[in-house]
Formats: structure tokens, C-alpha cells, sequence
């Protein structure tokens, strides 16, 4: 498995122990809004870097490319205002990071991971 699969892997294994640690600090609901506001960081990312890299394998236009970008800043800053308004913050490495800050790193954590026959995979399942 590549290092760049790895590094989405560790992400969603720290995001999920972080909720659920704050789940058994009695914090259900802001742990599952900040579990589902990374995720929705990552998915956001994940499908805009698909489908640009994918771009040329699936005769993708400026249009296509541009609508994806909306649809991913829209899923990226819900996902940040999300983990702004559930609190989530987490110490690493005795670091203290913020949660609007591990919803970018989950942007990065798309971006690095997602490959060229992922966006040829999404597209093929979208158009049936």
C-alpha cells in the first residue's frame, strides 16, 4: 500500500479515536458533528482532486471542473464551520491543534491520497 493511502488512513484513525473519546467524555452530539465534519473535509477534496486528475481520462470540461470546485468549497466550509461550532480540538505530540485546523489537514489528507483512477471510478459510478 502507498504512503499517500497511509496518510488518509491515519487521518480517520485519529479523528475517529478523538470522537470517540469525546463521546465517552459525554459529548455525543459535538463528537459525531466533528467526526461527520472532517469527513465531509475529506469527501470535498477527495472529489475535486479526482476529478481534476482525472480530468483528461474522462473528458471532463472547464464546466464540469468548475461545478466540482463549488460542490468541494461548499463540503470543505461546512466542514470547517462544523468543527468550529462542535468545539473539536485535539493535542498532538503536546501540540495544541484546533479543529478548523484538522479539517484542512483532512483536505490535505484527500489530496495526497487521491489518485487519477479514483476520479475514473467516481465518474463511472455517477454515470451509472
Amino acid at each position: 500500500m502507498a504512503i499517500s493511502m497511509w496518510v488518509a488512513i491515519v487521518y480517520f484513525l485519529v479523528t475517529v479515536i478523538l470522537g470517540v473519546h469525546m463521546m465517552l467524555a459525554g459529548a455525543f452530539i459535538p463528537a459525531t458533528a466533528a467526526m461527520a465534519a472532517c469527513a465531509l473535509c475529506f469527501l470535498g477534496a477527495a472529489d475535486f482532486v479526482g476529478s481534476f486528475r482525472a480530468r483528461h481520462a474522462t473528458n471532463h470540461t472547464a464546466k464540469n471542473l468548475a461545478a466540482a470546485g463549488v460542490l468541494a468549497s461548499v463540503l470543505i466550509a461546512s466542514g470547517v464551520i462544523l468543527t468550529i461550532a462542535s468545539g473539536l480540538s485535539l493535542h498532538l505530540f503536546g501540540v495544541a491543534v484546533g479543529g478548523a485546523y484538522w479539517a484542512l489537514s483532512g483536505v490535505v489528507a484527500a489530496t495526497v491520497a487521491t489518485r487519477e483512477e479514483h476520479g475514473i471510478a467516481l465518474d463511472r459510478f455517477f454515470a451509472g
